[in-house]
């Protein structure tokens, strides 16, 4: 969905291969549904609704409002989407991930722990925080963790069992691709006796880490904004 001044959103049916319980039911609340369509964070919705540019039906909604299956929405933006931006940064080990913003405007997505470090996404565009975070929407992440101990021989084996895949470089230091963490990557290699020393996040979809400094930003744009927004659906 490209943001415009005005954009329609007709309710369409939300599937999950994992989770049947995520699947919508209807009456379903205003900024729920446009959380779902991508739009916005629930939050931001509500924040859409007070400014008046959300109506259903035509007719102005309110907070609290639902909206039915067949109902029509409608969202007048004020923001163009070209006054989205979208950074990568590259955090350091040491530092709150909600401590990473340049204004009241921008923030970062897709959290590390205190003890991370690397990528991260900072942007002023509250529509892609439901995208990455929603688990209804699975992207690829890709890691490089380094253990305090060598590998057991089974290691492999065992987590790629999870569903996740694994490229181990040495007998302590691997390449890991994550496309649904559920247990938090920390809880999974201790699950299988892998205590780890250090963990940083290189890629999010198609943007990677690459050689950035730690504390370094670039600017996300051109044809990698333009892929990375696709995946995204937006």
């Amino acid at each position: 969905m490209k943001i415009s001044r005005k954009s329609s959103l007709k309710p369409k049916a939300l599937r999950s291969s994992h989770n049947s319980s995520l699947l919508p039911i209807f009456p379903m609340r205003i900024n729920k549904f446009l959380a779902h369509k991508g739009h916005s964070t629930r939050r931001g919705a509500d924040e859409l609704i007070q400014k008046r540019w959300v109506t259903i039906n035509g007719k102005m909604a309110v907070l609290g409002d639902k909206v039915g299956a067949t109902d029509l929405v409608e969202v007048r933006n004020g923001k163009k989407a070209e006054d989205y931006l979208y950074y990568a940064f590259n955090k350091a080990r040491g530092i709150a991930t909600e401590k990473i913003s340049e204004s009241r405007d921008f923030f970062p997505v897709l959290s590390l722990d205190i003890n991370a470090e690397g990528l991260i996404i900072v942007t002023n565009d509250r529509r892609i925080v439901d995208r990455l975070t929603n688990p209804l929407h699975t992207h690829m992440k890709e890691y490089l963790i380094k253990t305090l101990d060598p590998l057991r021989p089974n290691f492999k084996e065992k987590i790629e069992h999870g569903g996740w895949t694994v490229s181990i470089r040495n007998d302590k230091t691997f390449t890991l691709r994550v496309t649904d963490t559920g247990n938090t990557i920390r809880e999974m290699c201790a699950k299988f006796f892998a205590e780890i020393e250090s963990l940083t996040r290189t890629r999010i979809l198609n943007i990677e880490l690459g050689n950035m400094k730690v504390n370094e930003r670039k600017e996300i744009k051109g044809e990698e904004l333009a892929v990375f927004l696709k995946n995204l659906g937006l």
